[in-house]
Parts: structure tokens; C-alpha cells; sequence
């Protein structure tokens, strides 16, 4: 609430950095599978009033427009949005925000038909070379499902390998919970009920631990 305040306050005001501020902050997180009207209005209250020019906070504001819209009904203009977002960072030049924006795209572009959207993108994030270790972990948790989208065992042992070590080093807890979805989901796959069971009751202690 004291955030969406803060943007009715600079919308009132005219200061659009700190309308375009606040609406990052409020938009920045979101419940899954909830689709937060609020926070799309400000981030676009935000993108037009915004300077046109490109800049670091237009980048980001994008990137988290095309993440909170509906997948179902707004598709195309998610992919057109992220795919902005990355235009204007790599205009700037600003290599070191490539790697989870890239990342965002290949989450984006979910569902059949668009792997290799998702691969290109990817591999992009991940062979960066700027160190963004948690762009770097979205790579791999995105290339980890698609390897078991296809049944490529090796292949989702290792992204998942990949994942774990990068986690071990990030050392936020989130990533580690999400550690335990992923290996759950594993173990479901490879027909280990009971240990995917222990694995679903150890994330679900770990997120009420963070929330």
C-alpha cells in the first residue's frame, strides 16, 4: 500500500522517475498464477511519462510490464515487450543486465513451438560472460524443463547439476527453495513418488520459512 501511495503521489506530482520507481518496487514481486492489474497500471502510467529516450529504468520497467501481464491474452505484446527491454540495454551497452533479461524472455516464451526462442536465448545468458550468477540460474532451471520436456535425462541431470552449484554460491535462500522444486520435479519424473513427496514438503517448509 505505501508504495502504490508513493505513486499516486509523483503521478500527481509529475515527478515520473519516482512514479517510475515506486511502480518497480510495487510490481517487482507477485503471487503466482495471479495476474496484478494494479501494478500493470502503474508500470504503464510509468512507461508514459517516462522520457522516451533509452535508459536503465525503461529497461527494467519493460522487462517487469511483460512478466506481471496475462500470458493467455496478452501474449504477443510480452514477447514484444521483453524483447524492447533487451533492445535498450544492449543500445546502452549495458552487458551486465543482458543476462536476466534474457532469461526473462526465454520464461516468457513458454509452450510448444517457441524452444527455440527459448534455447537462443539461453545459451545467450549463460555464456555472457558478465558473472550474473542469478541470470545464469533462471538459464538453467528454464533449459532444465525443457530437457525434460523431451525426455533427455542427461541433459536435465546436468542443467540441474549446473543450477545447484550457481545456487551454492548466490547463497539466497530463495534459489535454494527453488532447488528443491526442481529436484521434486526430478524425482516425480523419474517415478520416485515418495522421495518427490519429501522433496514438495521440504520446499513448502523452506517458502513458509521466507514468507
Amino acid at each position: 500500500r505505501d508504495r502504490v501511495r508513493a505513486a499516486a503521489v509523483a503521478r500527481e506530482s509529475g515527478a515520473y522517475e519516482q512514479l517510475a520507481l515506486a511502480a518497480r518496487d510495487r510490481a517487482e514481486w507477485a503471487a503466482y498464477g495471479v495476474i496484478d492489474d494494479e501494478a500493470i497500471g502503474l508500470l504503464r502510467d510509468a512507461l508514459e511519462q517516462l522520457p522516451a529516450e533509452d535508459s536503465a529504468l525503461r529497461a527494467e520497467l519493460l522487462a517487469l510490464l511483460a512478466a506481471r501481464m496475462d500470458p493467455v491474452v496478452d501474449q504477443p505484446e510480452r514477447e514484444l515487450l521483453i524483447d524492447e527491454a533487451i533492445d535498450v540495454v544492449r543500445r546502452l551497452g549495458r552487458r551486465e543486465a543482458l543476462p536476466m533479461l534474457l532469461s526473462r524472455k526465454a520464461l516468457i516464451a513458454a509452450g510448444p513451438g517457441r524452444e527455440h526462442v527459448r534455447a537462443a536465448a539461453t545459451r545467450e545468458a549463460i555464456g555472457s560472460g558478465t558473472g550474473d550468477r542469478e541470470g545464469a540460474l533462471w538459464a538453467h532451471a528454464v533449459r532444465f524443463a525443457d530437457a525434460l520436456a523431451v525426455g533427455s535425462i542427461d541433459a536435465a541431470d546436468a542443467e540441474l547439476d549446473d543450477y545447484a552449484e550457481i545456487a551454492r554460491h548466490v547463497k539466497r535462500p530463495y534459489y535454494d527453495w527453488y532447488l528443491l522444486v526442481l529436484r521434486g520435479t526430478r524425482e516425480a519424473f523419474r517415478g520416485d513418488v515418495e522421495q518427490a513427496a519429501r522433496l514438495v514438503d521440504s520446499a513448502r517448509a523452506r517458502i513458509g520459512e521466507l514468507e
